[in-house]
Order: C-alpha cells, then structure tokens, then sequence
C-alpha cells in the first residue's frame, strides 16, 4: 500500500540533526515538529494530505531515541524506541483498541522505505552548505543544506532543504545521514522534501523541551508481539 509506505518512509528517516542558546550543545531533549505544508501531485500518494498538521515528538538522549505520531486521522498511534548501541528497533503501534510490537531490523527497514532509503533512491546528491541562508528557529540559529538527487535520464532530481543546528546533538540514528550518502552538520529543525510529479512535504519544530521523563524508552509489557514480516507485507514488499 503505497499510503503505508510513505508513512514509513518519513517516520525511517527519523531513526536513520550566536544567542545564549547556541553557546550550549543539547545532548538530551524533546523536540517536536509540525507537519505544516503538504502539497500532492499524484493521486496514487493523495493520503498524505492525512498528515498535514500532525506533530511528530523526538524524545532523545545520547544512547536512545523514541519518535511518536499519529497515523490515519488519528486512528492509530505509533512509536519507535532505538538505542544507538542496536541496529534493531521497537516500533509500538495502537490500532483500534489492539496494542502490537514489532522488532525490525535495519534490512527489513530498508525494504519498508525502498532499496537505497526513504528520501532518494540515488547514491550520489548534490549537497550545498549555505552559510549565508540563515534562520532563527525555536531560538536556535540554522543554517540551510541544500541537496538535490542526481537524477537517471528522463527523471528530475528530488529537491531537500535543511535548515540545520550545530547546538543540538540527537543519536547518530537520528541525523547522520539523509539519505545515505549525505552528512549533515546537525540536526534540523526545519526541512522540506519535494519529489517531482508526487509530493512536497514541509516539516517545522515547534518545541523543544531539555528535559522529560525517560520512562518514554522503556517497552510496554501489554502489546503483543507480532511478525515484522505482516508489516513488510503492508508496506507493499
């Protein structure tokens, strides 16, 4: 479905980042973003029109990450627990009364996301630093990363744009590399992804808080495990 399988391509993206603020680097903290623009081009991908003005939280420490949203208007809820240590991941889902978990690797999220990850499917981005595009957000000074997929012959380049802080440090897992071959210098608090003839996405942070309750990284003992290969199967693979 390919509905589900944009839904997982944005959420993997988030386990694969001179004002008094920026003089301390964050190591722990909440950040939350807003979905704040969707733009659809293609029918076959008109549910992500679902997602505009859902919120997406990143609880974070220098070990462990839990990123949490809302799915299908709200029906479902789903949360993913990494741990900087373990390739593998919890994902925690509420569906209509029923409470599942799930472990899933790093091949089997590749596959959820498309072969070479969620953003670009190529290896080789045109990546630009722009210094001198700069933006205060939450208080936080940014600074803009451009990067354009090398597109094969016929197709146009998917367009992101990063604008990025050097005083928060969320989890390797978080913001090392989007897409693979891309290293960004920080973690970013603003980011829109536009892929030609299907959709543009433009996600803000709203929030940021230091501190909350770590309790968040711990798993739940009352949802039932269930097979990553049915999730694999929902993600159209």
């Amino acid at each position: 479905m390919k509905k589900i399988k944009l839904i997982f391509g944005v959420l993997f993206m988030w386990i694969f980042l001179s004002s008094s603020m920026a003089q301390k680097v964050h190591t722990r903290g909440l950040i939350t973003f807003k979905i704040k623009e969707v733009e659809v081009y293609d029918n076959s991908v008109k549910a992500a029109k679902m997602m505009k003005g859902r919120k997406i939280k990143i609880f974070f420490t220098p070990e462990k990450q839990r990123t949490e949203l809302s799915l299908l208007g709200g029906m479902a809820e789903m949360a993913i627990i990494s741990t900087l240590q373990d390739t593998n991941v919890v994902m925690l889902m509420k569906m209509m009364g029923q409470k599942m978990k799930m472990t899933i690797n790093e091949q089997m999220a590749t596959k959820m996301t498309g072969e070479h990850g969620p953003a670009t499917d190529v290896e080789e981005p045109t990546v630009s630093f722009r210094f001198d595009d700069t933006k205060k957000i939450l208080g936080f000074d940014t600074h803009l990363v451009d990067v354009k997929s090398t597109p094969s012959k016929g197709e146009k380049p998917i367009h992101m744009k990063f604008y990025v802080t050097n005083a928060i440090k969320t989890p390797k897992s978080v913001s090392d590399k989007i897409p693979s071959t891309v290293v960004l210098d920080g973690v970013p608090l603003e980011y829109t992804i536009d892929v030609p003839g299907k959709a543009r996405m433009k996600y803000v942070a709203i929030d940021f808080e230091e501190s909350f309750d770590t309790k968040v990284f711990e798993i739940p003992d009352d949802y039932q495990e269930m097979d990553p290969a049915i999730l694999q199967g929902m993600s159209g693979n």
